[in-house]
């Protein structure tokens, strides 16, 4: 018994002693590539600020932030382009699991969740519902990005795969091709408010599609990272009723092995200047701690785990 004990006690000293040392071996960051979302929306400003975050934490490390989208970017990080991205939660479930559309798991770590993303739909005043996109078009913004996912699934969910087609741009261009004729809907995945909408409400009125009820149950149900989201009034200019959506959280992910040190320094850092990440954008008003482990799917990063739990916002 007195051996055992004795194990017991020299084996989680080591355990102490090695994470100690991973600690207290800390070097210098010398690169960091961060991929956020499209030119000039919330992740992509996100990401940028978070590159001037690092700088400040390590004056001489060579920092970049570049577009990208919510799927793309998780597949990023599984080939070591990029420490760090930002994506949906609703995107990394799959991706943790090894589910479509990603072929293997990805040993990903969660940093944090910052704001809510709403699916956003805006169709010709003609089209009331999404049953309505039989023989139509719809844009489902950049593929490989999480909204041209949500297009292809609640186009099958309606059972209208084969029915509705389905384009792929980058956000710049949705407004054009809305405007002009070029699709009969599009659909933006991302938060609110949102440059996409409201440059097609400049030039155009639109119908804001409700997802049913049916259809929402079973997108939630397949998929953790999705919740039951509702577009408010008033959100964007001409809707004056509540739109039922599905959504998910924007998140911070990085891969498992980067330092612990490098996530909880940044991660310290961006928390004790989000003010910065408010003026960058103005939905990380809702970076608050209420939201911070919403739609987790993955393991914590150990370094983001450590900061939140020193915060109190974990036991």
């Amino acid at each position: 018994m007195m051996k055992s004990r004795t194990l017991t006690i020299v084996l989680t000293m080591m355990v102490i002693f090695a994470s100690m040392s991973a600690w207290a071996q800390e070097k210098p960051l010398e690169f960091l590539r961060i991929a956020g979302g499209g030119m000039g929306g919330a992740w992509y400003l996100g990401a940028a600020k978070m590159a001037t975050f690092a700088e400040k934490v390590w004056p001489k490390v060579s920092a970049t932030s570049t577009p990208g989208a919510g799927i793309a970017n998780l597949r990023r990080l599984q080939k070591g382009d990029y420490q760090l991205v930002f994506s949906f939660t609703s995107a990394v479930y799959p991706a943790g699991k090894g589910m479509p559309p990603f072929k293997e798991p990805i040993d990903l770590r969660f940093v944090a969740s910052t704001n809510p993303a709403y699916i956003i739909t805006v169709a010709h005043p003609s089209i009331k519902s999404f049953k309505d996109l039989a023989g139509k078009t719809i844009n489902g913004g950049p593929r490989g990005g999480s909204g041209y996912a949500a297009t292809v699934n609640i186009i099958e969910k309606y059972g209208l795969k084969g029915k509705t087609k389905i384009v792929s741009s980058d956000y710049d261009k949705m407004p054009d091709m809305q405007v002009d004729g070029v699709v009969d809907a599009s659909l933006i995945y991302g938060s609110i408010p949102h440059l996409v909408p409201n440059e097609i409400l400049v030039r155009r009125n639109v119908n804001f599609l409700p997802i049913d009820e049916e259809v929402r149950d079973k997108m939630v149900t397949e998929n953790p990272g999705l919740v039951k989201l509702t577009i408010k009034p008033g959100s964007f200019k001409t809707q004056d009723s509540p739109v039922a959506t599905v959504g998910s959280l924007t998140c911070i992910v990085a891969r498992a092995d980067i330092p612990d040190y490098v996530i909880y320094k940044l991660l310290k850092y961006a928390w004790e200047h989000r003010a910065e990440l408010i003026d960058a954008h103005v939905v990380y008003k809702d970076f608050v701690q209420d939201t911070v482990p919403l739609g987790r799917t993955v393991p914590w990063h150990p370094g983001a785990e450590k900061f939140w739990k020193e915060i109190g916002m974990l036991k």
